[in-house]
């Protein structure tokens, strides 16, 4: 037997090792990829800016802006939990987020395992005075923020919680908003008459939230307090989004 063909042809032990573990680390380098890829078309799905996108996973899972950036750049695997939160907030299947398994969304035909249902939440962005126009200026982008409440399973993916700061939306019968309530504005929903809304003035950052009455082709802006007075909606507001839910929160 030839034993010097053999080591000519043949990887020392030192060598194999190393070939195997560049083709591990390449199969790994190749599902970040993909995992990244599919992530970047819920974001896409969920309407959702991939830029800083990944500090809205980060606020949204408690782990740093540094994590959620290397999800979105795909340097590393979020773990099963927030895996998890990141598709429900997504509106995307976890098993296809994680895994590329199955169809993007959930359908009739795809069952749920209802223990391994995580709730839907939505970011508590800044205050807002019920009173007059008032600034409400935020840092942070839609779809951000510091905190997060639970939302109803059918709430739009772009909205957002305010927390309300005053008492012109407070009423003594009937529906009433007092302050310190945190309100759940949806922009993806027809501003009809009737409904309470956040309006903001166009060439500014000054905003209010009113219930919007409209009255022979005339906007309004009606506080459900009688002490306040009534704002006529003009060419530079516009209604931000319809508030879809109300709650106490301290």
């Amino acid at each position: 037997m030839n034993f010097g063909y053999i080591l000519q042809n043949e990887l020392t032990l030192p060598q194999a090792l190393s070939e195997n573990a560049l083709m591990v680390h390449t199969s790994e380098e190749e599902r970040l990829a993909e995992f990244a890829k599919r992530l970047g078309e819920a974001l896409e799905f969920a309407k959702i800016n991939k830029y800083g996108s990944g500090i809205l996973l980060a606020r949204l899972t408690g782990k740093t802006g540094k994590a959620g950036n290397k999800w979105v750049n795909g340097e590393s695997f979020p773990r099963k939990g927030n895996m998890e939160m990141i598709a429900d907030r997504l509106g995307v299947r976890v098993e296809w987020l994680e895994y590329g398994v199955g169809p993007m969304k959930t359908d009739g035909n795809v069952e749920i395992d209802a223990t391994h249902r995580t709730r839907r939440r939505a970011p508590v962005i800044s205050d807002i005075q019920a009173g007059q126009w008032a600034d409400c200026n935020d840092p942070l982008p839609l779809g951000m923020g510091d905190s997060w409440e639970d939302v109803p399973d059918n709430t739009s993916p772009n909205a957002f919680w305010l927390r309300v700061t005053g008492d012109s939306m407070t009423s003594l019968a009937g529906t009433s908003v007092p302050n310190g309530s945190l309100i759940l504005v949806n922009p993806d929903t027809s501003a009809d008459s009737g409904r309470l809304v956040v309006a903001k003035l166009t060439d500014s950052e000054q905003v209010t939230f009113k219930k919007l009455v409209i009255d022979g082709g005339r906007k309004y802006l009606k506080p459900l307090n009688p002490a306040y007075p009534v704002i006529e909606i003009t060419a530079n507001c516009r209604i931000v989004g319809v508030v879809t839910d109300a709650k106490q929160k301290l």
